[in-house]
């Protein structure tokens, strides 16, 4: 039997009612909504933490940030912290019967030993280190060779991840 495909979107400052499957007018989500349509909607869940950082080292390990040092604040630009590499991840986990990629912001580490997500078990990055309002701010490309870098405009910025 084939394994099933799956995406997790990690969406920070989402409303419930801001997607067209949930109700919401303002913005068109029609890609969204369609996934939500075919696939299975899980609509009732609890985030790690209130902030980035510790919500997404709390998603992509399953476990409290407080176990992996992340859950006091969010990673800054001149931080050397993040994930301990030899934390077992999603993609980790799932090994080499999955196909894992990382569209968007990582913001659990930009300097090695924390950095590229691919040290985690992803194979393919496209995104930024940390938020978009810190800088410097640049997109990089893990499926390029070597990882290409440049800066980020963050007018189009959506656009990309989605074409992603």
């Amino acid at each position: 039997m084939r394994q099933p495909n799956f995406i997790i979107i990690l969406a920070d400052d989402l409303g419930y009612g801001d997607l067209g499957c949930d109700g919401g007018k303002v913005i068109r989500t029609p890609n969204l909504d369609r996934m939500a349509e075919e696939g299975v909607r899980l609509t009732d869940f609890y985030a790690s933490a209130n902030v980035c950082t510790p919500s997404r080292a709390g998603l992509l390990t399953g476990q409290y940030a407080i176990r992996n040092g992340l859950a006091h604040e969010v990673i800054q630009p001149a931080d050397t912290t993040g994930l301990p590499v030899e934390a077992l991840t999603i993609p980790k986990a799932l090994g080499e019967d999955y196909a894992s990629a990382l569209i968007g912001k990582w913001h659990l580490g930009h300097v090695a030993p924390h950095w590229p997500p691919t040290e985690y078990g992803f194979d393919h990055f496209y995104g930024l280190p940390y938020s978009h309002d810190m800088k410097p701010l640049a997109l990089y490309d893990t499926g390029q060779t070597p990882m290409s870098e440049e800066k980020a405009d963050f007018t189009k910025l959506t656009q990309q991840f989605f074409e992603r």
